[in-house]
């Protein structure tokens, strides 16, 4: 380091170009293949921004930042299923199916934040999509408490 405001890192891997003024965190390096461990059935986050500061939307081997760290009970190694809390059309949350989108492992948690890794996913990973513990909601298709209306048509 160079003092409180400076600091010097080594770009290891990028999936687009590093710029001056780019943020950086401290991470060690990452065993993807080590297995997830078990997350309680009461923590759930949202993905703040990725990665791709200028896109808003993520897929597998990108990373993602997310807004609950130690304090909110989040732990290196918690695996999540992302699945999209609001429709994008309506703008509500009463029609959108609970279907997950992909897996993210968590890789850094700080105090206040965390960072996942996208190990895969279905469709993009998008800000603002809740994360959910993957062992206590399966991938589900029927709405929960919405019906519908059958119309036939002669």
């Amino acid at each position: 380091g160079y003092g409180d405001d400076l600091a010097r890192a080594s770009v290891l891997r990028a999936q687009s170009g590093v710029e001056r003024g780019d943020r950086i965190i401290e991470m060690e390096s990452l065993d993807l293949q080590k297995s997830p461990i078990e997350t309680p059935p009461n923590v759930f986050a949202r993905v703040l921004i990725g990665d791709n500061l200028t896109g808003s939307f993520f897929s597998r081997g990108q990373f993602v930042l997310l807004d609950k760290g130690m304090d909110g009970g989040m732990k290196d190694g918690y695996l999540f299923g992302a699945f999209q809390d609001t429709d994008p059309v309506f703008q509500t949350q009463k029609l959108v199916e609970p279907q997950s989108k992909g897996q993210i492992k968590l890789v850094k948690v700080g105090k206040t934040y965390s960072v996942g890794y996208i190990v895969s996913n279905q469709e993009p990973i998008q800000v603002g999509d809740i994360l959910l513990p993957t062992q206590y909601l399966p991938n589900v298709k029927e709405n929960f408490g919405v019906s519908k209306k059958n119309s036939f048509i002669d």
